[in-house]
């Protein structure tokens, strides 16, 4: 469930040189998120309290997000229909289940 935005402002500064800073500011909006976890996930989590589960979850989904706009960007200009893809992912799977069975029943010398 997606609630309201909250736009928080931070004053950042660095140092250029020499005491010279460049003050500037950071204007990040953000919407609270709730999700349900499994029980046994909300025990393990209650008993660590110093963790910053939210950071950890909002890395994840930055993670999973990056990849899924990755293979956007990838197929954006694909020529290929979802059953060409099928049909090359089953030749290249068979490729390498072939591939390493033969190196099996060479005990694993290449």
């Amino acid at each position: 469930m997606v609630g309201e935005g909250v736009c928080r402002v931070f004053i950042c500064a660095c140092c250029l040189n020499k005491g010279f800073y460049l003050f500037y500011l950071v204007v990040m909006c953000v919407v609270n998120v709730t999700f349900a976890v499994p029980e046994e996930l909300h025990n393990i989590m209650r008993r660590h309290p110093e963790v910053k589960w939210s950071e950890i979850a909002r890395k994840a989904m930055w993670d999973y997000a990056r990849r899924l706009e990755l293979m956007e960007r990838l197929t954006s200009e694909s020529r290929l229909s979802e059953k060409d893809v099928l049909e090359l992912d089953k030749k290249v799977k068979t490729g390498l289940a072939k591939k390493y069975r033969e190196l099996k029943s060479q005990g694993g010398k290449q």
